[in-house]
């Protein structure tokens, strides 16, 4: 806590058990640094949601063993997971997840309705018709979001 010393020596809380809130009985003292390396050390998910050069690549994920790998095949140095949030990078748009929110192990980290943060627009197909005249005619809604998560779940084998 002295004036001068670095930031990774200053004192931090974290989370035994992440699925848990903070509570005395789920938190654990360690310095900045170990914290973060902590967050940093688990398994993420790096999802491409869109590849302007390539469409056809777009929806594809790469499982990283580290935050910090996932961020480099990117070209960031540092950004929050699970935070619902896409970022841009080279001309395609990712999502980054930890294992746990991808596995629905964990919950995306929820924030508040802001109206500065970037909304991003989606839609959901609910038919497709025919019409008379031979044409086929898509029905969709439209919705808008600030945040979004890939959850993937394993299907019990038959």
């Amino acid at each position: 806590m002295e004036k001068g010393k670095p930031r990774g020596t200053r004192p931090s809380i974290d989370r035994i058990n992440e699925t848990e809130g903070y509570s005395f009985s789920n938190i654990a003292a360690m310095s900045q640094h170990d914290n973060t390396s902590r967050a940093k050390a688990q398994p993420h998910f790096l999802i491409k949601m869109y590849d302007s050069r390539n469409p056809e690549s777009s929806r594809t994920f790469r499982k990283y063993d580290t935050k910090r790998e996932a961020l480099e095949a990117i070209g960031l140095s540092q950004t929050e997971s699970d935070s619902g949030k896409y970022y841009e990078a080279d001309g395609c748009v990712y999502l980054l997840q930890s294992s746990a929110l991808t596995h629905g192990k964990k919950e995306l980290i929820q924030k508040e309705d802001d109206d500065k943060e970037k909304t991003y627009r989606g839609s959901i197909l609910i038919a497709t018709i025919e019409l008379d005249d031979g044409r086929t005619a898509t029905i969709s809604k439209e919705f808008t979001y600030i945040q979004s998560a890939v959850i993937i779940k394993e299907l019990p084998v038959e």
